[in-house]
């Protein structure tokens, strides 16, 4: 089973997890074996002609190609790029985020916290459901678990902008208004006044 490490992963991590993945008591805690690979292994070159420019979708779309099966992402940020979730969507990889603080975190901590859930991030690579996306909670407790934010992150997918909607009301209403002055005045009949006149001849009056 492929999984690959983002490069927001630090490289001494991802070597560690390797070296510590060939140890047979580590394989047999986690059923068998992982394949641990890296995104830069995948990212096309600014030659190729699938190269996006600061977009990690060329790169899910290669590894998922070469029969990816879920990514360990450090990207904090991923969760708001909906480009890059409805890739992950589409490709059905199983993703493992962190918490937002994680980045804030040094090598040591964070190496240690990916450690202390390792078996647990191991089991759900191999038991979720393609395309679902999973967080690593940032702190060592016992019963810490796993939490399912697909559905999040699908809300961020379908959730409308909202500066996108304030656009779309002003031009609605401009529409409206322009549509309103193109309108023929209608016709008054013999002694009949509009609303405005009506309203200048009243003030008029002492």
């Amino acid at each position: 089973m492929k999984i690959a490490f983002d490069e927001n992963i630090p490289v001494g991590m991802v070597r560690a997890f390797e070296v510590l993945g060939k140890e047979r008591q580590i394989k047999k805690a986690l059923g068998g074996k992982l394949e641990l690979q890296k995104a830069k292994d995948f990212v096309p070159s600014a030659a190729d002609p699938d190269h996006v420019s600061r977009s990690d979708v060329p790169w899910l779309k290669r590894f998922s190609a070469s029969g990816g099966h879920g990514v360990i992402s450090g990207d904090v940020s991923m969760r708001t790029k909906p480009h890059e979730l409805q890739a992950l969507k589409q490709l059905k990889l199983i993703v493992i985020f962190f918490e937002r603080r994680w980045s804030d975190w040094d090598f040591f901590k964070k190496t240690a916290l990916l450690m202390y859930y390792w078996p647990k991030v191991a089991k759900k690579l191999r038991t979720a459901k393609p395309g679902e996306f999973w967080c690593v909670p940032c702190h060592w407790r016992e019963d810490g678990e796993l939490r399912n934010v697909t559905a999040d992150d699908r809300q961020k997918l379908t959730k409308k902008n909202p500066h996108a909607n304030a656009r779309k009301h002003v031009r609605r209403a401009a529409r409206k208004k322009m549509l309103a002055a193109k309108q023929p005045q209608k016709k008054l009949g013999r002694g009949q006044k509009d609303s405005r006149q009506a309203e200048l001849e009243f003030e008029k009056k002492p």
